[in-house]
């Protein structure tokens, strides 16, 4: 039989055992509650995250769209005013640099595309009528590239030809600027068609 120091020893043994399992216990279910709330609170910043991404690209939708739309107002208004040709070609320039650049982020947006396009053949009309016909000619055809594929969308679309042949014919005008009769005249011809 066990004497009263080993029975002490074994008695003090074991509490000491439950104390460090106790311990143990506490300390991996307050850890577990902190990594809950760690958890909650991440998602909770997750989705705040999400929430402001997509304000910030709303924002920046409406910022291109906009740009988009001052782009062409302010080519209308400049293509008829008395302002010299070098100021205007300057202030359009700074314009379509800045439409450019916010426009770059949404590709894929039809809605933005269409005004793109829209802004790039008033920009490069406007480019013809100043003598600036390698910058009209580039506007232009960013344009009809839009034209294009928005046209190969929907190819019954009566608009979408119309809007195609309409910048198929400032193309072709730059191009009799360039003295490339023959592309114009197959330009011109192509317009045609799409009437």
């Amino acid at each position: 039989p066990p004497t009263d120091l080993q029975r002490n020893y074994i008695f003090e043994s074991r509490r000491l055992a439950t104390r460090r399992q106790r311990i143990i216990t506490g300390v991996s279910m307050v850890s577990a509650v902190v990594l809950v709330g760690l958890s909650s609170v991440a998602w909770v910043q997750r989705n705040a995250a999400i929430a402001a991404e997509a304000r910030a690209q709303a924002a920046l939708k409406s910022a291109t769209r906009a740009a988009n739309t001052m782009m062409l107002d302010l080519a209308h208004e400049l293509n008829t005013s008395l302002v010299p040709k070098s100021t205007v070609a300057s202030v359009l320039g700074k314009a379509d640099a800045l439409r450019s650049e916010l426009g770059e982020t949404f590709g894929e947006d039809r809605e933005l595309a269409a005004l793109k396009s829209t802004a790039s053949l008033a920009l490069g009309d406007i480019y013809s009528n100043l003598g600036r016909t390698l910058e009209a000619q580039k506007l232009v055809a960013q344009s009809l590239k839009i034209r294009r594929s928005r046209l190969a969308d929907k190819p019954e679309d009566i608009q979408r030809m119309s809007s195609l042949a309409s910048a198929l014919r400032i193309q072709a005008l730059i191009l009799i600027q360039l003295e490339q009769e023959d592309q114009a005249q197959d330009v011109l011809t192509l317009s045609l068609i799409h009437i």
